[in-house]
């Protein structure tokens, strides 16, 4: 997860946000609450053609755009290059919690995250892209 060119602080933040977990705030160490959890939900399908799941990655390999398929290619290239969260899905609750509702449920049923305000800003912090990294690499055949 760390290379040489990142701070410790923002790996361990890294870090934290992927193991679901808050590293500031009230509460370190805590998972993040999750709204709508099922204990009972089937977790996603381990043999979906076209998709690769490794060490906490996915892969997606099922989308094909054709070379001459301009609006295909234009409707991958707003997915792409969305922001990372819409404001519309964003709740400031009364008591300063964050509330983010997902565009779709995850596997276990979750719909809705909430986070203090610090740990929402820590989340925020590990979406920033550090100066001169491609974000995006594209690999295909053609």
């Amino acid at each position: 997860m760390r290379s040489a060119r990142t701070p410790p602080a923002l790996a361990a933040l890294a870090a934290a946000s992927v193991a679901g977990r808050s590293l500031l705030g009230r509460t370190p160490g805590a998972r993040v609450l999750r709204l709508g959890v099922d204990p009972d939900a089937p977790g996603p399908a381990k043999d979906a053609p076209w998709h690769a799941r490794d060490a906490g990655f996915d892969l997606h390999a099922g989308r094909i755009v054709r070379a001459d398929d301009r609006a295909g290619l234009e409707r991958l290239c707003h997915y792409l290059l969305r922001p990372p969260l819409a404001q519309e899905r964003l709740e400031l609750f009364p008591d300063g919690r964050v509330g983010l509702t997902l565009a779709h449920p995850w596997a276990d049923g979750t719909r809705a995250l909430v986070f203090d305000p610090v740990e929402f800003l820590e989340k925020l912090a590990v979406l920033i892209p550090k100066p001169r990294i491609n974000l995006v690499v594209y690999h295909g055949l053609c």
